[in-house]
Formats: structure tokens, C-alpha cells, sequence
């Protein structure tokens, strides 16, 4: 039961260790440092970081009685009252990442531009993969061009979740031209700004998906060991675009 409060708790931003000493200072009522690390079964020194940050966060307190500190824990009805604060607080955030976006991002084209030395971004693991797919979402052009071969892109991303990314590339209105390597047809679900061109998967069987969006090109090798690359200038994903472009009209 305990395993469980531990982890409802570090869905509500707790860490493990948070988590343990706030059941263990719960159980014990008012108590010093070293009671609430041997209960919790935590360290010492990381009871105390622990300590410290549910402090910070309002939801423990302390008290000096003669030499010794004491630690208690508030209602756990504060643990809603911080929760909406770091809400609004997060709000805040977001509105002020708004206000600075425009400026940064000025910045950026600045040194990242057109003519700039091209950029170059490695990623690893599916994790890095899906950060690519969600800069792909987010480009500015509304177009993109990619090729690639559907029996080595379902071994990395199943149809299903092919099928959510489709649905939000039609939330975001985004359009493309995708060159298809397969002979088992095109996706159950299609994203409607999307033309698709299926070409026999012997002319292109490689594990490689190009894409080319805005001024960025990613390759990715699409295997058990998935890893995809992001170039960024101008030329380059101009030179590829072309290059796609004749593949659709032959």
C-alpha cells in the first residue's frame, strides 16, 4: 500500500525520495531528522535535501525546542493549495515564454540562418526520434518533403502511432508531399494535407526517412538502434527539396 502512496505522490511532483520522508514525518508527528531518515529508510544527508525541499514547497515546517530542531507535516489539504499555486505560477511562465519567443528566436536567425555555417543536431533512441517528429509538427512552412520505406518505418513506429501522428498533422492543417516505398499500400488513416506517391519498396529499401522541412533536413536511421540527424541551412534544404521533387515527377 505504502509502494503505491509513493508513487500517487510522484505524480503530484513529488521525487521517490520526497515521497518516502513525507510518509515516514506523516507516521512519525513532530520529530527530528534522524527518526524520519531511519523510517523512511533513506539517508541522512538525503532526508535533509528531502526535508529542505517540502519545506520550500510549504508542506513541512519546523520548530527549535532547546538545542534540537523538530520537523512536522502540514494538512495534507496544502498539498491542493500548492498544487494550484505552481499551477498559476506555470501559467506565468508560459505567458512569458510567449513575450520572449520573438526576440530569441530573432537571435537565433541571426547566427542560424541562411548562409550561416549549417547546424548540425544529433539525436538517439526513440526518445530523440519523437523530438525530431514534434519539430517536424512545428515547422513554419506548412510544407514538407520526405521519402521513405514503410516496412523498416513500422518496425520503429507502429501503425497506431502513425495513426496519432496523422491526426496531428490534420489538427495543425499541415501539408507535405511524401514519396512511399511499399508494396503492402498506404496507411489505414491518411492525413488529408498529405499527397502520398507509393513507389515499389525494391526502388528505395533502405532504413533511412529524409524529410525536408522549412530550412532543416533530418535523416533518420530507422532500425533497433534508432538515432536521426538534423541539418540546418538553407542551401542544403533547397539542393534536397529539388532533388525529392524530381523523384515525384519521375
Amino acid at each position: 500500500m505504502e509502494e503505491a502512496l509513493v508513487a500517487e505522490l510522484r505524480r503530484l511532483e513529488f521525487s521517490e525520495k520526497e515521497a518516502k520522508v513525507y510518509i515516514a514525518a506523516m507516521k512519525l508527528g513532530t520529530s527530528t531528522m534522524q527518526k524520519i531518515a531511519k523510517l523512511s529508510g533513506v539517508n541522512r544527508a538525503t532526508t535533509y535535501v528531502a526535508v529542505e525541499a517540502l519545506m520550500h514547497r510549504g508542506l513541512m515546517s519546523s520548530v527549535t525546542k532547546g538545542k534540537k530542531r523538530y520537523f512536522t507535516v502540514e494538512d495534507p489539504d496544502k498539498i491542493q493549495s500548492v498544487l494550484e499555486k505552481e499551477r498559476l505560477e506555470l501559467a506565468e511562465k508560459e505567458k512569458t515564454v510567449e513575450s520572449v519567443m520573438p526576440k530569441l528566436t530573432e537571435m537565433f536567425a541571426v547566427t542560424h540562418g541562411a548562409g550561416q555555417k549549417p547546424q548540425v543536431r544529433f539525436y538517439e533512441g526513440m526518445e530523440g526520434l519523437n523530438i525530431v517528429r514534434e519539430e517536424i509538427l512545428k515547422r513554419k512552412d506548412t510544407d514538407s518533403y520526405n521519402i521513405y520505406n514503410k516496412k523498416y518505418f513500422l518496425e520503429v513506429f507502429p501503425e497506431k502511432d502513425q495513426e496519432v501522428f496523422i491526426k496531428k498533422i490534420d489538427s495543425k492543417k499541415r501539408k507535405g508531399t511524401s514519396i512511399l516505398a511499399s508494396n503492402t499500400g498506404i496507411y489505414n488513416v491518411e492525413a488529408r494535407g498529405i499527397k502520398r506517391y507509393v513507389i515499389d519498396e525494391k526502388l528505395y529499401d533502405h532504413p533511412i526517412d529524409f524529410c525536408v522541412f522549412d530550412n532543416k533536413v533530418s535523416i533518420t536511421k530507422l532500425d533497433n538502434n534508432p538515432i536521426s540527424i538534423i541539418i540546418e541551412n538553407e542551401t542544403i534544404a533547397e539542393a534536397m527539396k529539388s532533388i525529392l521533387k524530381l523523384v515525384v515527377k519521375k
